[in-house]
């Protein structure tokens, strides 16, 4: 049987040569990647040397001999050969079978990972870097005897490569490539059937046990508190009547939490109604921060205070659903099993807002230095200063606790929650959970964009999350000099901060040839080097503060403009601002839809300068303009439907939701036991489903950890 196996291998890597030789499409990967032919050849004739190869000139029964010779040094080769006919046949109907679509990306034959893993004595191992044809780089999923260890594999396939030449070619090259990729379930890219609990997914468990304790203890609370409320009459209501100053001040509490572009909290706060009670014991106040009841009415409250943006909830709310739409395929391209044919997907207009969706985070960047500048001028205005303790330390507790968990819960829960060839290589993996035990700190002091890079990053999308950090802490100093010179002030730093972040990109594009189009047609997708600009822009320039400023000094510059109530009037009004939507409306279309020309036209360096330079900061002005158009009632059916009142919750929600979707997205497709095939008609529910979860467990996050430190943030300053 071992000989059969043996047969059986290297007969399904000649029949993908026939296939690769032949495959009358895609010239390009023929050229590049199955370099080592160079004349078409009669596919008969070819096949017929294939088996004539097989039965003679191979001479199976010499490497059965040495095989055998040395089984009683090997547990593994000993177990290959004690197999009886039932498990050898599982086991060669589990194991990777030769896959259509080579040519079009399909490099992962994983065999059957759940039939091998319910067999008795069997293990499924994942072996990467199996070479074909000189050119052709494959993983392949093999069911062996659970003695077997992914190291021993590998000898085994060395030694038959040594047999699998083609007159002067090598057809396989296997590498001893078999480092852990993981401490759940997988040795050496052998898999267990048990599931591997260790510390820290103990103390995970416990602190989620904890908190989910906490959060029913009070709920509970806020019933019995209710029930007693309302029988006894403790609690009355007082109905007084506020001055408009009185109305100002409530209006600022509301406001004073939209600090950040990724998150609102608005506290059900009402107008012209005080509610008076008892004062309650620490305790129960402590338990009601946790009440889900308490702060699902909190999320799920509509009320819009007096002097609101009501037109960022709209706004936001659509920037999450973008970046959720660019991350379901661009997450999604490491399972797909047609990926040349996803990437032509950029040559179709109607693609160009998702392969374009990098600005969604920018619009965001944006939001952030708007809220800012728009409450912090507003507080020196009032106060005269803005207290940078509490500035600081309210900033970090309120983003921290959600950040930290989830980024604790990917490190050693989420490895738990799935198993499958995709699951080991591609998912958690992925993901960086790995990474997250060795540099968590560093994404809690918010420096990751900095260190590590590359494969050690942590939450590689939490880059976000320090940048906007860093521009949160040196924003005092620019709103100091906005507040006091005025409009000079605002002109002098934005203007030279903006100076600067144009040259640092140009500099950078310019000296290490980078491309900002994350998927350029000048690369070749069948040569890794050719991907080499932009994979050196996401490290160099995307991820980089100094580079991503300008959508925050944008906000900056706009929030100044909207809390000094600035607005276009006189005789050309309606002229100006019909003029006005008409430019905002052509520059975002430019920025979306301007890479488009590559289809048509070969982008040179010059290009790439003028588009990387200016897109991010172009693209900022153009909603900057839809924001103050919509504030000063310009905004006709556009602020109708931004401040539509349904998309006031789920704004709260964009925060916990830009942290949680990623896992939904690679969770989905590192459960599945092979690659996927990736259509429109897919990727469209995909997107849907993956919106909807990412949505749902986001508000279990908002209610559990996140509004409960609000909450408790409110409780200790009381105190």
């Amino acid at each position: 049987m071992l000989k059969l196996q043996i047969v059986l291998f290297i007969g399904c890597v000649f029949i993908t040569l026939i296939e690769a030789y032949t495959y009358p499409y895609n010239e390009l990967l023929v050229n590049n990647v199955i370099s080592n032919v160079s004349q078409p050849f009669n596919v008969k004739e070819f096949t017929k040397e294939v088996f004539k190869y097989l039965q003679n000139d191979l001479n199976m029964e010499d490497v059965f001999a040495e095989l055998k010779k040395n089984a009683t040094q090997s547990p593994c080769l000993l177990s290959i050969l004690q197999m009886n006919q039932q498990t050898i046949f599982k086991a060669i109907d589990s194991n990777f079978k030769p896959a259509p679509g080579v040519l079009t990306g399909n490099l992962q034959w994983l065999g059957n990972y759940r039939e091998c893993m319910q067999t008795s004595g069997l293990h499924f191992c994942t072996l990467a870097d199996v070479i074909v044809a000189q050119k052709l780089p494959l993983t392949l999923g093999f069911c062996i005897p659970e003695l077997c260890t992914s190291h021993e594999l590998v000898e085994v396939l060395q030694y038959v490569s040594k047999f699998s030449k083609f007159g002067n070619t090598t057809i396989i090259q296997v590498y001893n490539n078999t480092a852990n990729i993981g401490q759940y379930g997988a040795d050496n890219m052998c898999y267990s059937k048990e599931t591997k609990y260790n510390n820290g997914s103990i103390v995970m468990l416990t602190i989620t046990g904890v908190i989910l304790f906490l959060c029913f203890c009070g709920t509970l609370t806020e019933l019995i508190k209710d029930s007693i409320t309302s029988s006894s009459n403790e609690t009355y209501k007082v109905f007084i009547n506020t001055t408009d100053k009185e109305v100002e001040n409530k209006d600022e509490q509301l406001n004073q939490v939209d600090d950040d572009g990724l998150k609102k909290s608005e506290e059900p706060i009402s107008m012209h109604q005080v509610e008076i009670s008892n004062e309650d014991p620490f305790i129960v106040n402590f338990l009601l921060c946790f009440s889900v009841i308490k702060n699902t009415k909190v999320i799920l409250n509509t009320d819009v205070p007096r002097g609101s943006i009501t037109a960022l909830n709209g706004m936001r709310t659509i920037s999450i659903t973008w970046v959720i739409l660019g991350h379901s395929l661009g997450f999604g391209m490491a399972f797909a099993d047609d990926l040349l044919n996803v990437l032509t997907w950029i040559q179709r207009f109607s693609m160009q807002a998702i392969i374009s969706a990098s600005p969604s985070v920018d619009s965001f960047f944006f939001l952030s230095g708007l809220l800012v500048a728009y409450l912090s001028i507003k507080r020196y205005q009032t106060k005269g200063s803005l207290p940078l303790l509490r500035y600081y330390v309210h900033r970090y507790i309120r983003l921290t606790p959600s950040y930290a968990y989830l980024m604790f819960f990917l490190a050693y829960l989420f490895p738990l929650l799935g198993s499958g060839p995709m699951w080991y290589t591609q998912g958690p993996n992925s993901l960086q959970s790995e990474n997250c035990i060795t540099y968590w700190w560093t994404n809690l002091l918010y420096i990751n964009n900095f260190y590590p890079e590359g494969q050690y990053v942590c939450m590689n999308w939490s880059w976000y999350l320090a940048n906007d950090m860093q521009f949160y802490v040196i924003s005092p100093i620019i709103l100091y000099c906005m507040y006091k010179f005025k409009w000079l002030g605002v002109s002098i730093t934005n203007g030279i901060l903006l100076l600067a972040c144009f040259i640092v990109n140009g500099v950078l594009i310019y000296h290490y040839k980078l491309s900002p189009l994350l998927i350029d047609l000048n690369a070749n997708f069948a040569d890794p080097a050719s991907m080499r600009p932009t994979q050196d822009y996401m490290a160099k320039v995307y991820i980089k503060p100094y580079t991503r400023i300008s959508p925050y000094l944008v906000g900056l510059v706009m929030g100044y403009i909207l809390i000094n109530k600035c607005s276009l009037t006189g005789k050309f009004e309606k002229l100006i601002y019909g003029v006005g939507w008409i430019v905002a409306i052509g520059l975002g279309i430019a920025v979306i839809y301007g890479p488009y020309s590559q289809n048509d036209y070969t982008w040179k360096m010059v290009d790439y300068l003028i588009y990387g330079t200016f897109f991010r900061f172009v693209w900022a002005v153009a909603i900057g303009w839809v924001i103050f158009a919509c504030h000063n009632g310009k905004g006709g059916l556009v602020n109708s439907f931004l401040s539509w009142k349904a998309f006031i919750p789920l704004s709260r929600l964009t925060y916990a939701t830009y942290l949680v979707h990623p896992m939904v997205i690679f969770f989905f497709y590192a459960s599945t036991q092979a690659t996927t095939d990736i259509t429109v008609a897919f990727y469209i529910y995909f997107f849907v489903a993956t919106t909807v979860i990412s949505f749902m467990l986001a508000f279990v996050v908002a209610v559990c950890i996140e509004y409960p430190v609000f909450n408790l943030e409110k409780l200790v300053l009381k105190f």
